[in-house]
């Protein structure tokens, strides 16, 4: 306080879970009035508000992360998903960037939870999981999200047909490796695919939805690319009106 030039000082400290996270500190020359316990409780009461405020800032914090997190995974939900597709067709729609889907649907689960018990079957997500989240980490503008029960999904941004080709099988290769499940069916589309233009996020998601259906049906192991043939099914399912046909996995409309 000398070497500052200072005649009185206070200090009190801010906590935030559990520990001191900082602390508030306030110092008056020798021509001042002197700090009094007044001041110090003002100190403290001031200290306390700083920490309320750390607290409900960390439990909003909290709850947004929740609402966008898969909690048994921890990748990306549903509602991400949708949410960067959203934003990545608009980028596109302004930019030209590409947009890619991959859609992901585990074979074999089913099995696994009836005669080994789900918590089997939920160690086998995350197992895959895992190995979604290494792959899509190898690419700049790729989000790995678990979109309900079995199935997942890769958006990627940015990335030429080739790289998400190569992120596809990497994924199907990696999912035929995991023990208690026969791999993986995937399909995967994109705006600059060989299903030609894709305008609409539901017309993506529905390519790559079909897609993945050929494979499961087919029991296709390698990744089935949407092509024009797709965009036909899409059209006349579109036309059927049918909710079975129309879509298998109903991608919410954007809020």
């Amino acid at each position: 306080m000398r070497l500052r030039e200072r005649h009185s000082a206070l200090i009190s400290p801010i906590f935030f879970a559990g520990q001191v996270w900082g602390e508030l500190y306030a110092a008056r020359t020798a021509d001042q009035e002197p700090y009094t316990d007044a001041d110090l409780d003002f100190a403290a009461t001031l200290a306390a508000l700083v920490s309320a405020g750390l607290a409900q800032a960390d439990r909003q914090e909290y709850l947004e992360r929740l609402a966008y997190t898969d909690e048994l995974t921890g990748l990306a939900n549903r509602r991400a998903i949708e949410v960067g597709l959203d934003e990545a067709m608009e980028l596109h729609r302004l930019t030209g960037l590409p947009v890619a889907l991959i859609i992901c649907d585990v074979n074999g689960l089913k099995q696994v939870n009836d005669t080994s018990g789900h918590d089997t079957g939920d160690a086998v997500l995350e197992q895959l999981a895992g190995h979604l989240s290494a792959v899509a980490g190898t690419v700049n503008g790729a989000l790995a999200a678990r979109i309900g029960g079995d199935e997942f999904s890769v958006l990627v941004v940015g990335q030429p047909w080739s790289t998400v080709t190569q992120l596809a099988e990497e994924l199907a290769d990696r999912a035929a490796k995991l023990e208690g499940i026969s791999g993986a069916a995937v399909g995967y589309a994109a705006t600059d695919g060989p299903a030609g233009t894709v305008g609409n996020r539901d017309t993506l998601f529905r390519l790559a939805d079909a897609a993945q259906y050929e494979a499961k049906r087919e029991g296709i192991q390698r990744p089935v690319a949407a092509t024009t043939r797709h965009v036909i099914q899409v059209e006349e399912a579109a036309a059927d009106g049918s909710s079975a046909s129309r879509d298998r996995r109903r991608i919410r409309r954007g809020r």
